[in-house]
């Protein structure tokens, strides 16, 4: 007889050879047979390893039990977990609060304190370093994910085989891994690098030198190992349709946006006739209004004739933390018009001799007001991610430069508390401007001197705002306000050359602001001419990266 060919019951209680019963006893649950022979089973909350005739293979109850791969099997006893051998003794002393199983003579495991390491078969640390999550080996090599969400490879001793990092990754297959960058999927050879230029919604690992990808477009194509397409599997979707959909990209703007300042959002959930009622409109464009926002998937209908907001429509609620509210009355109102000049943008003109757009919005408190909410939205959900990135050491002065109402501020306060936080802004934002405890709040022209310093000057998302003129001008006077030793942050959406992502906001920037989204060699070469050394770049599971920058001595 051959464990081999052994399977489980239709019910999970017992095992079958032939068809028949392995043996009399019955389980509350079994695990299919691994090698050399033993089985996992459950009975009145106790777990172990039974022999082919359902004996006992050794005489230890546990919580939860694993097949055994290559001689160890994964255990779960008092909450922790841990692997044990055949004898079903510990492999180990140490516990875990989770254990893989062995793949090449590696394992695993994450540790009470939730971070992941490998482990070898006596149980003993692989490497140094502990990560954010860390995948099983195949043909020598694991994926490893550090703190940031960025992920690359490992050897069998736990170091980096390539020192290249990827929004996701998977194991080599055939020689070729599957990486995902910000512009999307690509193949990457044995160093991590991309052996083509497209990129792709999806794609499949190589078989037979050939592999299956998906474009943006929703072709599905045969490519091979240059990216040279070999088949057409579906052709790109209706492209004169596609065209179409993006020629009025406009109504969904403004169909939000009349929501919004309708008062439809607020007045959700609720039925029909309670929303044109309480709001006095015609019943009939209520209902057409609210269909459009269901084909936005912001609103949905339920059985009673109630209507409700969708999880993507909460983010419209003006009680929302991170509510979008002002952002779509800001996108119709103050920055659609200068969208209308572009053609005169593009073609060298300035567009227009209206105030930039900071100026319009400080002419009142209302515009500052929506203006810095709508920014606030953005922070809340974008800087949680960025703050583990920053090289800070608690205790130093940092300035954050734009900082608006502050939640970038406060998230750095909250995590180095020993540090003097500093927001610097104008005086039309700060005046409107909720101070967070134990920030410090200067007001400040970004275009005059500051008359402050500090050791480390962060600036999110404001070089972009500015052209490259206007951006040394600003860069001159964080120069002039970093300590000696000190360093400059930027926290920007960096532009890939070799992918299309991010292009549009640079063009948004073009006719807004006059500013412009950057390529990490734009950056570098604008540090360079204001005097500064780019030092490295941080990059995020997020569309910001951090840069980080040095001034000349």
């Amino acid at each position: 007889m051959s464990w081999k060919n052994i399977i489980s019951s239709q019910d999970l209680t017992h095992h079958l050879l032939e068809g028949q019963p392995l043996y009399s006893e019955r389980f509350d649950e079994v695990l299919n047979f691994h090698a050399p022979g033993l089985a996992p089973v459950i009975k009145n909350g106790k777990s172990w390893h039974i022999k082919e005739n359902g004996q006992e293979a050794y005489p230890a109850k546990f919580q939860r039990t694993f097949g055994f791969y290559e001689g160890i099997a994964a255990v779960i006893d008092e909450n922790s977990a841990f692997h044990i051998l055949l004898d079903g003794s510990p492999l180990y002393k140490e516990r875990y609060s989770w254990t893989g199983n062995y793949q090449e003579h590696r394992c695993t495991v994450r540790t009470l304190n939730g971070l992941y390491h490998h482990i070898d078969s006596n149980g003993d640390r692989v490497g140094t370093t502990c990560w954010h999550y860390a995948g099983d080996y195949k043909d020598g090599i694991a994926v490893v994910q550090r703190e940031d969400g960025y992920s690359s490879h490992v050897d069998r001793m736990g170091n980096l085989i390539h020192n290249c990092w990827f929004v996701d990754l998977d194991i080599y297959h055939k020689g070729y891994a599957r990486a995902k960058e910000s512009g999307g999927w690509v193949h990457i050879d044995s160093q991590g690098k991309p052996v083509y230029k497209q990129r792709y919604a999806m794609i499949e690992p190589f078989y037979n030198g050939q592999a299956r990808v998906e474009s943006f477009n929703g072709a599905l194509i045969i490519i091979n190992e240059t990216g040279e397409c070999l088949h057409m599997l579906r052709p790109e979707r209706d492209l004169f349709h596609d065209l179409s959909r993006d020629l009025v990209g406009f109504w969904k703007t403004h169909t939000i946006s009349t929501a919004v300042e309708s008062g439809i959002i607020e007045k959700l959930p609720n039925e029909l006739s309670a929303i044109a009622t309480e709001l006095d409109l015609p019943s009939d464009n209520c209902n057409r209004l609210l269909n459009a926002l269901w084909d936005l998937n912001i609103c949905c209908p339920e059985e009673d004739e109630r209507w409700s907001l969708t999880q993507k429509g909460e983010l419209l609620k003006k009680d929302n933390p991170r509510s979008l509210a002002d952002a779509a009355l800001e996108y119709t109102k103050n920055l659609e018009h200068r969208w209308f000049k572009l053609p005169e943008i593009i073609k060298g003109g300035h567009g227009s001799s209206e105030m930039d757009v900071f100026q319009e919005v400080c002419k009142t408190s209302e515009t500052t007001r929506q203006h810095h909410t709508m920014l606030t939205s953005y922070a809340r959900n974008d800087y949680p991610a960025i703050v583990p990135m920053l090289p800070f050491t608690d205790g130093q002065s940092i300035m954050d430069v734009g900082g608006s109402h502050g939640v970038l501020a406060k998230e750095i306060r909250t995590s180095f508390p020993k540090s003097k936080v500093t927001l610097l802004d104008m005086p039309a934002v700060v005046a409107t401007c909720p101070i967070p405890e134990g920030v410090n709040v200067h007001p400040a022209n970004f275009f005059e001197p500051w008359h402050i310093s500090a050791d480390i000057i962060i600036m999110s998302r404001i070089l972009h705002d500015w052209s490259d003129h206007d951006a040394s001008k600003i860069l001159a006077n964080a120069r002039d306000a970093i300590h000696p030793g000190g360093k400059l942050l930027i926290a920007e959406m960096i532009l890939e050359e070799s992918v299309p992502n991010g292009h549009l906001c640079d063009l948004h920037l073009l006719a807004v602001t006059g500013g412009r989204e950057r390529t990490l060699k734009q950056y570098r070469e604008l540090f360079d001419a204001n005097g500064f050394s780019l030092l490295s770049v941080h990059r995020g599971t997020g569309f910001i990266s951090i840069i980080e920058a040095l001034p000349h001595e």
